[in-house]
């Protein structure tokens, strides 16, 4: 009975646990509810496919029956259309705005219309994106057009001014009520002859970029603006504009990594939470297609590539954010036929957006303009079209969860979307009214302040590459003939000659006329007797060229024959031409007979009138501020401080005569001349992936070590056995650059190569390298120490290793070679696998052997040092450190010192070599820290010395 009565019990217990466990269950799933992820993931489930799959689109609303849609009370059909379905964003175009009051109304009217729906089970508000990039690329004809990238990144403090950038941008747009830019474009311009990236681009250096596009956003999100990286995985190395044709990059995925990915690479690791994708095919790293037809074989773009979008941006690099794509209206999709279905046709974007969503994009932006009343049928079908292949698991409702998801988690981080809340209205203009909206935009938006900020990075942007002794020009009487290239840009030009008579730049009594040499409006050449005669009478020419993709180098644009013709007018009869490139860098090439010329990066806006003001009480129109800067340069109220941001290169013919860009450089990234100084205000840069370097050899010694650290591992590197047959590689043309140690301490003897270096006036030092004297243990694969029976070592290597010899190989033979290098060979081509060498890292590298132990002697405050050495180039005049030749007695040396000491220079180092004309002088070669050219120029007026300056640099 017992045993009975205990078996009846049990029942009870089971049931009590299993009540806890669900009451368990129920508290973790509440918490789990609770929390933001939670939050939103209860808002999913209660969402219909409907409304999830119109949060993954953003249409656009340019027009609406043929009129702008710039109010939506006057588009009350539109109002309804948009009721239709929440969707996930709104798009605002040029056509959409018309002034900052107008726009301000019109995003928060469309909030409004949005929180008015009430076929959902929660409101959620619109990403209202815009493409405000500044510069070329702008949709606030009221507001501030800033510089642009490209002329971003010629200035000499582009990360700061980039930041400055992505600020004044996010503030604006704030405040007339966007919260999402797409922007920064983070395209490396790689391709001279690209058609649609350019200017926008900040450099075809991918560090470069990374770094600016990185301070951009940052600028942007000050504003609590979503900033958009664009467009992944590179637009920059097309030749094609992928809104007219579909572009194709022949390039591995180990070169994409090199270059075009290294900014989203940075961008993602720095917490990048949306990415635009670009309509480019990959061959050589995607899997080939059958396209629409059904007999056609080829590559879908990257936006429709899952190993693009999903194997390498989510998986390899790690981005866990929203991926838009770019307009899907765009040629590259649309007229593309990749699949089955007419084009245009419900059934083709229907087809192209199972392909984009299961590639791993989250927002499909503008399918087609939502334009009149057939575009609303469209996205009704269109929308219940993507439902149904959901429905029949041809799109995996997995897929939709998640790109909804990340479109609300990036909402919510934003303050755009409270799941919390089921009517999110009050998230319009947070909490605003429209007239305090409207009326806070005001004294914003295009404000004295922002302009005047602008004007100042324009300055800096602006670089001189060629001047022959012309500029800056006096304000002597002159006749002086503009000829700029559209009708609209005589209203800056005539704005700024009017301002620089003012100021006395231009002489009152100048005869100063202004011409245009490009028709428009029917793609005609202008350039007309009269126009001939009045260049042929001036003094002064100045010629504004536009370079735009590979179309500047077309012999018979009108273009290329006015400027040609200006050019070759102006010099016969006795003037001087000044060139100012007004957009992309490369037309400096073409135009070489020019007597100056002078980079602006941006020939958009000119047709404004910089006085004129807008709706908003202080508001300026997006005016062109680089080529005010530029002429300014031209009559002296701007030294230019800008160096090029990219390379430039040679202009070839071909065989029949049309011209070509060529592979070797004219100008190198960094170059730039300043008007008030023979020296430039920056060396050009090293082109690290085709620089040829001599440095002191054998292969594996820490000279080589040195090349790869100061020139990234690019390059070639060609190993000489003393330091003056490296410095006679570079003397003799057979390299570019030369690297050289010096001495570790100061005071020590004098370096080989002094006198070769005072002897050849186009030597100059171009950077300087220092490494720690770190010693590793190396051997070959599969070796232990317990089996280490030999050990080979230069004589430093065995006096600094002594103390760890001893401690780890007591028994172990040391034999001692001239060099660390000389050891790691024999051990690599040794067969005896108990032989290792005390060598640098680099030995490794070089011999294929592995690092058994580290640190053998790692004193990182005994540095070895080298020089890198360059030949007719001009030495920088700004860096962390500054050397420079003083010859002179040495009974005068301790004065010179005192001298450099009450500049504020630092000592690094002193090398002496007597000359052999006189007996008691010397050579010094002298290395200084804080200090700069404008300190060097004071020491020189020390007569008891002659002087040579080596160069400006920082140390790596």
């Amino acid at each position: 009975m017992k045993e009975k009565r205990g078996y009846r019990k049990r029942p009870k217990l089971i049931l009590i646990g299993l009540m806890i466990l669900i009451i368990a269950v129920s508290l973790s799933a509440c918490s789990m509810n609770n929390t933001p992820e939670g939050k939103i993931d209860k808002v999913i489930s209660k969402m219909s496919l409907d409304e999830k799959i119109s949060q993954m689109i953003i249409p656009a609303i340019r027009t609406w029956d043929e009129e702008n849609v710039t109010e939506l009370d006057a588009c009350p059909e539109l109002s309804e259309v948009l009721q239709r379905h929440q969707y996930g964003g709104i798009i605002l175009f040029g056509a959409n705005i018309s002034g900052n009051e107008q726009v301000a109304k019109l995003l928060y009217d469309l909030q409004d219309n949005n929180s008015a729906i009430n076929s959902v089970k929660t409101h959620i508000p619109y990403l209202t994106p815009v493409d405000e990039e500044g510069g070329i690329v702008i949709r606030l004809s009221s507001g501030t057009r800033m510089t642009g990238n490209m002329a971003l990144g010629a200035t000499g403090d582009a990360e700061v001014n980039a930041g400055k950038t992505g600020e004044i941008i996010g503030e604006e747009l704030s405040a007339l009520g966007f919260n999402t830019d797409f922007a920064p474009d983070i395209d490396v311009n790689n391709n001279p002859a690209n058609p649609v990236i350019g200017t926008r681009s900040f450099s075809d250096d991918p560090e470069t970029v990374a770094k600016l596009g990185l301070a951009y956003s940052e600028g942007l999100s000050k504003d609590n603006i979503i900033a958009t990286y664009k467009h992944f995985p590179g637009h920059g190395d097309t030749g094609v504009d992928s809104h007219i044709g579909t572009p194709s990059v022949e390039k591995t995925y180990e070169e994409l990594l090199k270059t075009e990915l290294v900014p989203f690479k940075a961008a993602i690791e720095n917490g990048a939470d949306m990415i635009m994708t670009a309509h480019i095919t990959y061959p050589l790293i995607d899997e080939e297609v059958t396209f629409g037809d059904g007999v056609t074989k080829g590559y879908y773009p990257a936006t429709m590539s899952k190993k693009m979008l999903t194997d390498i941006l989510r998986n390899d690099l790690g981005f866990s954010g929203v991926v838009v794509t770019d307009a899907l209206e765009m040629d590259a999709i649309r007229t593309a036929g990749l699949v089955p279905g007419e084009e245009d046709s419900t059934e083709y974007r229907v087809n192209i957006a199972e392909k984009v969503i299961d590639a791993g994009a989250d927002i499909l932006l503008l399918p087609a303009d939502l334009k009149d009343a057939e575009a609303a049928t469209f996205y009704d079908e269109y929308i219940a079209g993507i439902a149904a292949k959901v429905k029949s698991g041809e799109i995996s409702k997995d897929r939709i969860n998640e790109s909804v998801k990340r479109i609300l988690q990036l909402k919510a981080k934003y303050g755009i979307f409270d799941p919390d809340k089921k009517n999110n209205s009050s998230q319009n203009g947070n909490g605003q009214s429209v007239e305090e909206k409207i009326e806070s935009c005001k004294g914003i938006v295009g404000s004295e302040a922002h302009h005047e900020t602008e004007m100042s990075i324009a300055k800096d942007a602006i670089t001189l590459i060629k001047n022959d002794e012309l500029l800056p020009l006096n304000n002597e009487e002159k006749k002086i003939a503009f000829l700029c290239r559209l009708k609209d840009d005589e209203n800056t030009l005539n704005f700024i000659i009017d301002e620089l008579k003012k100021t006395g730049a231009i002489s009152a009594s100048s005869d100063v006329s202004v011409d245009y040499y490009y028709d428009n409006t029917d793609s005609t050449l202008n350039y007309t007797d009269e126009m001939k005669a009045t260049v042929s009478s001036a003094d002064i020419v100045i010629g504004f060229s536009h370079a735009a993709g590979s179309s500047a180098l077309d012999t018979e644009n009108p273009q290329f024959i006015a400027l040609s013709s200006a050019i070759e007018d102006t010099h016969k009869a006795g003037g001087k031409f000044i060139l100012i490139s007004q957009n992309l860098p490369y037309d400096a090439a073409i135009y070489q007979d020019a007597d100056a010329i002078i980079l602006a990066y941006l020939g958009s806006g000119l047709g404004i009138d910089p006085t004129e003001k807008t709706d908003s009480a202080s508001g300026i129109p997006a005016r062109n501020a680089n080529i005010i800067a530029a002429v300014d340069t031209v009559f002296g109220l701007n030294d230019p401080k800008g160096h090029l941001p990219v390379n430039i290169p040679v202009v070839e013919s071909n065989a029949d005569g049309s011209l070509k860009y060529g592979d070797k450089y004219l100008y190198e990234r960094g170059f730039g001349l300043s008007l008030n100084t023979a020296l430039p205000k920056s060396k050009p840069e090293i082109h690290y992936e085709n620089a040829k370097v001599s440095y002191l050899g054998p292969e594996g010694t820490y000279t080589q070590e040195a090349c790869s650290v100061f020139f990234d591992k690019k390059g070639s590197y060609i190993p000489y056995e003393t330091v003056a047959d490296a410095v006679d590689a570079l003397l003799n043309g057979d390299s570019e650059y030369a690297v050289i140690p010096q001495e570790n301490t100061i005071g020590g003897p004098v370096i080989d190569y002094l006198d070769i270096v005072v002897g050849e006036e186009s030597v100059s030092i171009a950077g300087e390298i220092e490494l720690p004297i770190n010693q590793n243990l190396l051997v070959r694969h599969g070796t232990e120490l317990k089996n280490i029976k030999k050990v080979y070592s230069h004589k430093q290597g065995i006096a600094q290793g002594k103390e760890w010899l001893t401690k780890n190989l007591p028994d172990a033979e040391i034999i001692e070679v001239s060099s660390t290098a000389e050891g790691a060979k024999m051990v690599s081509e040794g067969k005896d696998i108990s032989q290792a060498a005390i060598a640098s890292a680099a030995c490794a590298d070089v011999y294929g052997l592995e690092i058994l132990a580290q640190s053998i002697q790692n004193n990182d405050s005994n540095k070895t040092r080298f020089y890198v050495l360059s030949k007719d180039e001009p030495a920088k005049t700004d860096g962390g450190r500054l050397v420079f030749i003083a010859s002179g007695k040495a009974e005068n040396l301790p004065s010179l010192m005192t001298e450099v000491d009450k500049q504020g220079m630092k000592l690094i180092t002193i090398h002496d070599r007597p000359k052999k004309t006189i007996l008691g002088e010397y050579d010094y070669l002298i290395e200084c820290a804080d200090c700069d050219y404008e300190n060097y120029e004071k020491l020189t007026g020390n007569s008891s010395f002659e002087f040579r300056y080596l160069g400006s640099f920082e140390v790596k």
